[in-house]
């Protein structure tokens, strides 16, 4: 994830490239560690209804910062009652 400052009262034109995986049905009977990677059924996260890599890389964030702070950044996800 990359950012740039874009300057006021001028045009910007961004390029983007995205880079995607995806693994086949042919490999589900393969451990995920062998594989490297879960598929969406696999794995349940707190926050999301969803699992990606980007969710699941939010909620290990949000999760590490909050066991070692004690708090999450306004951006994260969290517990209503946080």
């Amino acid at each position: 994830m990359q950012y740039f400052r874009a300057p006021l009262n001028q045009e910007v034109v961004v390029s983007i490239k995205p880079d995607m995986m995806t693994t086949s049905d042919g490999l589900r009977d393969y451990d995920p560690h062998r594989r490297q990677c879960y598929f969406p059924e696999e794995r349940h996260l707190a926050f999301y209804q969803s699992y990606t890599q980007q969710n699941c890389e939010v909620e290990c964030l949000t999760n590490y910062t909050q066991n070692k702070c004690g708090c999450v950044g306004y951006h994260m996800p969290r517990k209503d009652n946080d």
